[in-house]
């Protein structure tokens, strides 16, 4: 250890370690260990001239981990991964504390729940939606909004709405499909507003489709996804 780093250790009033760290000229310099109240570590970490720099795992009250990241001048920087009783919940990349790359989300049982990617922070480019493993969307970012096609997908994998979106407006024909795949709708949209002329109403009764509220997990989904 430098000479000029001075070890520093608080504890309860029963004796039991609440934090181990080290300072060097008044700043977090090194190894930081956080303890509960069982006295067992709940956050190891590392920091350089006051900042966090470098691995960071954080624990449940039981032991298992809960989180774990890479920081660099006290910024996210690199693979963060997000657990829940042990398991991997979601994984997400950045770069100098903004999302960057490839993010996916896990459901329940391990299954993928989304795909998607990041840009400077926001989503940008493809984003897929699943349901027990089964696609049930696919959509595009551009800087953060909905731009380009946009397709939804029953449990078997047909096609049951496709869409445009242009600046996070509908944009263009949206057309629902029944079971057997024909057509039973089509609207046209400007910009969010719906064109409506005689030959773009219901052309069959529409199929009764699962709610996302049928589907706990889809909804946190699609609420984490909107930011909610």
């Amino acid at each position: 250890m430098n000479a000029t780093s001075l070890p520093i250790e608080h504890a309860d009033l029963l004796g039991r370690p609440v934090l181990r760290c080290q300072q060097r000229e008044g700043l977090l310099e090194g190894a930081l260990e956080q303890f509960g109240d069982e006295g067992a570590v709940q956050v190891r970490a590392h920091y350089q001239g006051g900042q966090l720099h470098g691995p960071m795992t954080v624990h449940d009250a039981d032991g298992t981990i809960a989180q774990t990241c890479t920081y660099a001048g006290g910024l996210p920087h690199g693979v963060m991964k997000i657990y829940v009783e042990g398991r991997c919940v979601l994984q997400q990349q950045y770069v100098r504390g903004q999302l960057q790359g490839p993010s996916v989300s896990f459901d329940p049982a391990g299954l993928p729940g989304s795909r998607q990617n990041y840009l400077a922070g926001k989503l940008d480019g493809p984003c897929e939606l699943f349901h027990e493993g089964r696609r049930i969307r696919l959509s595009h970012y551009r800087a953060g909004l909905l731009e380009g096609a946009c397709t939804d997908f029953a449990l078997d994998g047909s096609v049951m709405q496709t869409c445009h979106y242009h600046a996070n407006l509908l944009h263009g024909p949206v057309r629902r499909y029944g079971p057997g795949g024909q057509l039973v709708q089509e609207i046209h949209y400007r910009l969010g507003v719906p064109v409506v002329t005689p030959a773009q109403q219901a052309v069959a009764p529409m199929p009764q489709t699962p709610q996302p509220g049928a589907w706990p997990f889809l909804e946190r989904l699609l609420q984490w996804v909107r930011g909610s």
